[in-house]
């Protein structure tokens, strides 16, 4: 039976396959299924080109779900599924092969026909009830790989080297050079590989792969699978240089810019918008990190900041911002600790000026959510805007300039009021509203006013109550593992 600390979904999922005769195995890096098994690395499946509907099939019906992949990541031949671990919250993903994909990095442009004998071959790892490609099969296919992964660029710095590959490669070769020997892997090399090839393969292995022999490998690999090579090979290049520009401008956006600049993977139905709001003292910027540290690595995520605290503001409000910290710094108060106000009107231009730069900001926020949301992000949201509440819990704060006598004041007043109107009409998706009771509020902002903290998450309820498919409600006094595991498990049939 498989370890307790291994993924009941995913030894369900197993389970199912094994009992509905779908023909699969764990391909690659079998040295560390333990960790796969847990959601701490993938999963990487080569599932029998026949049964892509039935495996597709049982996936679904054990809440797997089928993310679409960027056109610079994808591969006809391949599939990226994914679930949450009921247990743990951990994002399971099956990196899922129909046919084998093997080549250089970013752009794998050979197909051997070798699937069939690899599965045919599989054996069952019965600690953990998965199939699994016999040692043989996984370390010629390494070594392989490896040889095809070396491009032209590489070989100033290969050749000065006198050793081979390091790190996780030189682990796996070693831990399946301990399950297997020589003359059995050229035993299985006899079938797929051209006698010259099979030479080369046994010179590496007994190189203990060195880069010379790798190298002489890789040029009688690329001369043999030129047949099952998937376009012309100018074409193929350039198309690797473009996949790898596009994954430099992902990591740089994904990191620093935040633009909705798709690179990775959306949601299985589109996009989505997710707001997390809640009263002061809530926890919605830790929630919010956790949920962008949840989904980021694995699909396209956009975090956007709504608030007019401390987190990110725009140029134009940045000064103003800069000047209040200054201001609140002198008086000794952090700007989380200054008490809140409820009062709506504008205290003289200053805040005139702080209310229409905030609408301005979040007019742009909003438009780069609907891009994101229309491009397939997950969009995630810090706080949100809302116009039933005016002057306070992210409303507007002109309010009272609505009924001046002077007109600029009222045109200005019904601009910054459609803002605030146009982002009920555009969203979100989903709100997560984050309810504490004014006591624990009190505990977490010492020195506020707690019929003041009362009214806030009164306020939560009252202009959040609706959103595009759902409202979760969470306890945010519970502690902060349940309470974001909980939400994961929420949120995932949405996503």
């Amino acid at each position: 039976m498989p370890d307790r600390s291994h993924s009941k979904t995913a030894s369900r999922l197993f389970a199912r396959m094994n009992a509905e005769g779908i023909r699969y195995c764990h391909w690659k890096s079998n040295s560390h299924l333990d960790a796969a098994l847990t959601g701490s690395t993938d999963l990487d499946l080569l599932v029998d080109q026949g049964q892509v509907a039935e495996f597709r099939r049982v996936c679904a019906e054990e809440g797997f779900k089928l993310l679409p992949t960027h056109s610079s990541r994808a591969y006809p031949e391949a599939d990226n599924i994914f679930s949450v671990d009921e247990s743990t919250g951990t994002l399971l993903h099956l990196d899922v092969h129909y046919r084998l994909i093997i080549g250089q990095r970013h752009f794998k442009e050979y197909r051997p026909p070798w699937a069939d004998e690899i599965l045919a071959r599989r054996v069952l790892a019965d600690e953990y009830g998965v199939y699994t490609s016999d040692a043989e099969s996984e370390l010629l296919l390494l070594i392989v790989r490896l040889a095809l992964k070396i491009r032209a660029r590489d070989l100033p710095r290969i050749l000065t080297r006198a050793g081979g590959p390091g790190g996780n490669q030189r682990v796996e070769f070693d831990w399946l050079m301990e399950r297997t020997e020589p003359a059995r892997v050229a035993e299985l090399g006899k079938q797929l590989l051209s006698p010259d090839a099979l030479d080369l393969l046994e010179q590496t292995m007994s190189d203990d792969l060195s880069y010379r022999s790798l190298l002489r490998l890789r040029g009688r690999l690329r001369r043999d699978l030129r047949s099952w090579q998937a376009g012309h090979r100018l074409a193929g290049t350039f198309r690797r240089w473009r996949r790898e520009a596009w994954w430099a401008i992902g990591g740089l956006n994904r990191r620093y810019l935040h633009r909705p600049i798709p690179y990775s993977r959306g949601g299985s139905a589109g996009g989505l918008v997710v707001a997390v709001v809640g009263t002061q003292g809530a926890g919605k910027s830790t929630i919010t990190g956790a949920l962008n540290a949840w989904l980021a690595p694995k699909t396209d995520v956009l975090p956007i900041y709504f608030g007019s605290g401390d987190g990110p503001s725009s140029l134009v409000r940045w000064p103003l911002t800069v000047a209040k910290t200054m201001y609140l710094r002198r008086r000794g108060t952090s700007q989380t600790d200054a008490p809140p106000s409820r009062s709506p009107n504008p205290r003289g231009g200053v805040r005139a000026l702080w209310g229409l730069a905030l609408a301005w900001e979040k007019r742009s926020k909003l438009r780069r959510m609907v891009k994101g949301r229309s491009r397939g992000f997950i969009v995630i949201c810090d706080r949100y805007p809302q116009s039933q509440v005016r002057g306070l819990n992210d409303g507007p704060l002109l309010t009272s300039w609505a009924q001046s006598g002077s007109s600029w004041r009222r045109r200005l007043a019904a601009w910054e009021l459609g803002v605030y109107e146009d982002a009920a009409r555009l969203g979100p998706d989903i709100f997560v509203r984050l309810l504490l009771t004014s006591e624990a509020a009190l505990e977490r902002r010492p020195g506020h006013d707690p019929v003041e903290l009362e009214y806030r998450n009164d306020i939560v309820r009252q202009a959040y109550s609706s959103a595009r498919r759902m409202v979760i409600d969470i306890d945010a006094e519970q502690e902060l593992e349940p309470l974001v595991l909980d939400l994961k498990r929420r949120l995932w049939p949405e996503i």
